[in-house]
């Protein structure tokens, strides 16, 4: 039996690595992962070089009749700084009836004439006002920049206005309010106090998602193709040639282990992506490597686990659209941890991060990163978690072969539930 099983495995894998699909995302894959890491890191410089209008218009409405002044003097200085990108300031006639100033102000900007109206509180100076800002709101970062900036200016009009209130030179508030650089330093490092880097004090933080993110492709989306294989050969009735040499139990078995050498070989690849491109870049990685056979253990449980229950359910489909249907309630199960990642990430030992690691199907992401964000994880509950694990399996393929033994020989309408539960109670 074992050796048909590992036949079959054989062959899942070798049809599987062989597809021009398969070949084309392994060779893809370190040039996307370059790419990401790339753009990440030019993001600012490409940001502040996306094209912008050349001349802006803003009307104002000053109600401290005291800012707009400073606000002019400021903005004359950022447009003798940038010639390229000029503002030009209006305020509003003087009129008691501020409800008809402010429907022309916003019909001017609704027209195209302003591109912001800005009204300041009276008590924006000495108490809490508010800036109020009323443009069109475009979702792009030119006009994202160009508010920001105008927010800027007035709070420095602001800032200075006080400074004058309160007798202090604005050189003097300047000069006061500098930040103060600082250095941190990392006690426990086997370097002596090394300098910690903000960039790899962010990496660190993003390990944890990274091993979550591999185990959650490597075991849910790599597993789907079980699902998928079953359903196709179900169809074209290559299952009926195959189960003429084969045992239902070895054919299930050795598509599973087949795909989950594809997903190991898969996660290698992208991990040592990964790794060679961010130390191209000078990004270092604080993983020891004694977290690698937690993880092959957690992967090789977790799918063995996963994807009996995928067999089964494609063991009882008859197209792809009643698996995708099925398919629905496990995903949402898989996606909570991509959802909460960042949660558990900052309380690994906290009551919905162990909850969470006792739920089999997702124990191997949760562990994982939980494992990957503090070394503080109790032996007890790894322990626990494996063994659980180990329980689970047998268990479940056990009840999914019975259920792949029926279902893989069934067509036209899916079996119901109380259907299932009849072959689980057949001996």
């Amino acid at each position: 039996m074992i050796h048909k099983i590992v036949k079959v495995a054989q062959r899942e894998y070798l049809d599987s690595a062989r597809s021009k699909a398969f070949i084309i995302s392994l060779l893809l894959t370190p040039v996307l992962i370059a790419g990401i890491i790339l753009i990440n890191r030019k993001m600012p410089g490409m940001a502040r070089d996306l094209p912008q209008p050349s001349f802006r218009k803003v009307l104002i409405t000053d109600h401290t009749q005291s800012l707009a002044p400073n606000i002019k003097t400021l903005l004359a200085k950022h447009n003798q700084a940038n010639p390229e990108h000029q503002i030009q300031i209006e305020e509003t006639s003087p009129s008691e009836d501020l409800e008809r100033v402010m429907q022309d102000a916003k019909e001017k900007v609704r027209n195209g004439q302003f591109d912001l109206y800005i009204i300041l509180d009276r008590d924006i100076v000495t108490a809490s006002g508010f800036i109020r800002i009323y443009s069109q709101a475009k979702s792009n970062i030119a006009e994202f920049r160009f508010v920001d900036g105008m927010k800027n200016h007035v709070r420095q009009a602001v800032k200075q206005h006080r400074c004058e209130i309160l007798n202090i030179s604005p050189e003097s508030f300047t000069d006061l309010n500098r930040s103060i650089p600082s250095e941190q330093y990392d006690v426990a490092s086997t370097e002596g106090d090394k300098k910690v880097n903000e960039t790899e004090m962010m990496t660190k933080m993003m390990v944890p998602f990274a091993f979550l993110f591999m185990m959650f492709m490597g075991i849910f989306v790599m597993g789907q193709q079980v699902l998928t294989s079953l359903v196709e050969e179900k169809n074209s009735r290559i299952i009926e040639v195959l189960l003429s040499v084969l045992t239902p139990f070895e054919l299930m078995a050795g598509k599973i282990l087949g795909l989950a050498a594809i997903g190991l070989t898969v996660i290698s690849i992208w991990s040592a992506s990964i790794y060679a491109v961010a130390s191209w870049q000078g990004i270092q990685f604080s993983i020891g490597w004694e977290i690698v056979p937690y993880f092959l253990t957690y992967y090789i449980l977790g799918f063995l686990l996963l994807n009996s229950i995928l067999a089964a359910m494609g063991s009882i489909c008859n197209t792809n659209k009643e698996a995708q249907s099925l398919l629905s309630p496990v995903t949402i199960l898989f996606v909570l941890p991509m959802v909460l990642w960042f949660f558990l990430a900052q309380n690994p030992n906290g009551t919905l991060a162990i909850i969470l690691s006792f739920i089999p199907p997702i124990i191997p992401m949760i562990m994982m990163l939980r494992i990957a964000a503090s070394p503080d994880i109790p032996v007890l509950q790894i322990a626990a978690s494996i063994l659980l694990l180990l329980v689970s399996v047998p268990v479940v393929m056990w009840l999914a072969a019975k259920i792949f033994r029926t279902g893989i020989l069934m067509y036209g309408k899916r079996p119901g539930v109380k259907e299932i539960l009849l072959w689980l109670r057949q001996s």
